[in-house]
C-alpha cells in the first residue's frame, strides 16, 4: 500500500463502504471479448481447409523418439508414416487437432461467461438502497454508497492546502479555485466538467520527501480509488526536469506508479499542455 496516513491523504473509501467496487462485470465482459476473438481466429483457420491434412495425427513413442503417422480414416488405426522431410504436415495436423478440441472448450467457456453476465446484477445493491424511503435510508449504513454520496463524503474530509507565496500570478478555475498556472486551470475545469471529484494540493506523506502537496488528488468513482495527478510545467528547464524525475522516483518508492495510481502530464514552452490530452487522460484513468 502507498505510504499514506489519514489526515494527510484521503484514499479511504473503505471507511465509507464495506462492499468493494465491482470489477467482476468488467472482467467478464473483457473475457467475453477475448473468447470471441480467439474463437474467430480458430474458425478463420478452419475456414481454409487443406486437403493434405485431412484426418488426424497419431504419435508413436519409441523411448524418447517420436514417430508421426497420418491417420486418414476412422478405420485406419495405424496411419501412414510421415517422414522427417514432410514434418510441415505433422505441424499442420497437430494444429488442426488442437484447434478442433480448443474451439469446443472456448465455446463452452463463452457460453458460461454469457450465462453469468445474464444473471449477474451488481447494481441491484445500489438500486435497493436508492429505493428506500428517505427517512429509512437516513438510518442505515449501506454496504455501498451512490457515486454522488461517496463523492460528497470524500470531498467533505477537511485538509490544508499549500499556501501561496506573495506577489505571484493568480489563476482561478471557472468555479473560483485558485491554482498555480493556466495549465492547472485547464485540468481543474476539465475534471469538474467530466464529473471527477478532486482535491487541489491535498497533503500526503511520501517516503524520502516527507509531507508534499500533489497538484491534484482525484477520486475514480468507478474503482473507488484515489489517483494523484502531477503536472510538470517547465520540462524545458534542466533543473526543473531533474527535480521532477527525482520526485517521480520518490513516488514509486512509496507505491505510486504511473498509469496505476499516479498520473503525470507535462509541457514545455514550445509544447504547451493540450486540453484534448487532459480529456483523454481523464477518460482512460478516471472514468
Amino acid at each position: 500500500m502507498p505510504d499514506l496516513q489519514k489526515g494527510d491523504s484521503f484514499d479511504f473509501s473503505e471507511d465509507f463502504e464495506v462492499l468493494a467496487a465491482d470489477r467482476l462485470g468488467d472482467a467478464l465482459r473483457e473475457r467475453q471479448s477475448q473468447l470471441k476473438f480467439a474463437i474467430a481466429v480458430i474458425e478463420g483457420r478452419q475456414g481454409k481447409p487443406d486437403k493434405n491434412v485431412e484426418g488426424r495425427l497419431r504419435i508413436d513413442m519409441n523411448g524418447s523418439y517420436a514417430r508421426y503417422f497420418h491417420v486418414r480414416s476412422p478405420d485406419d488405426f495405424k496411419g501412414e508414416y510421415i517422414p522427417k522431410k514432410k514434418h510441415s504436415i505433422v505441424r499442420a495436423l497437430a494444429q488442426r487437432d488442437y484447434d478442433e478440441k480448443t474451439l469446443a472448450i472456448l465455446q463452452e467457456q463463452l457460453s458460461q461467461v454469457e450465462m453469468l453476465l445474464d444473471v449477474y446484477a451488481p447494481a441491484k445493491v445500489d438500486e435497493f438502497y436508492a429505493g428506500l424511503h428517505p427517512s429509512r435510508r437516513s438510518m442505515v449504513h449501506p454496504v455501498r454508497l451512490s457515486d454522488k454520496e461517496l463523492a460528497r463524503r470524500w470531498l467533505a474530509i477537511p485538509y490544508v492546502r499549500k499556501a501561496f507565496d506573495g506577489n505571484v500570478p493568480e489563476y482561478f478555475s471557472a468555479d473560483g479555485l485558485r491554482v498555480r498556472s493556466k495549465s492547472e486551470v485547464i485540468i481543474a475545469d476539465t475534471l469538474v466538467r467530466m464529473g471527477v471529484p478532486f482535491k487541489y494540493e491535498c497533503p500526503c506523506k511520501i517516503r524520502g520527501m516527507g509531507k508534499i502537496h500533489p497538484d491534484f488528488t482525484c477520486l475514480n468513482l468507478r474503482t473507488r480509488k484515489t489517483i494523484l495527478w502531477e503536472h510538470l510545467g517547465m520540462m524545458d528547464s534542466s533543473e526543473y526536469s531533474a527535480k521532477a524525475v527525482s520526485r517521480i522516483h520518490s513516488y514509486n518508492a512509496s507505491g505510486f506508479y504511473l498509469g496505476v495510481n499516479l498520473l503525470v502530464t507535462m509541457e514545455t514552452a514550445e509544447k504547451p499542455l493540450s486540453a484534448k490530452s487532459v480529456v483523454r487522460t481523464i477518460e482512460q484513468y478516471l472514468k
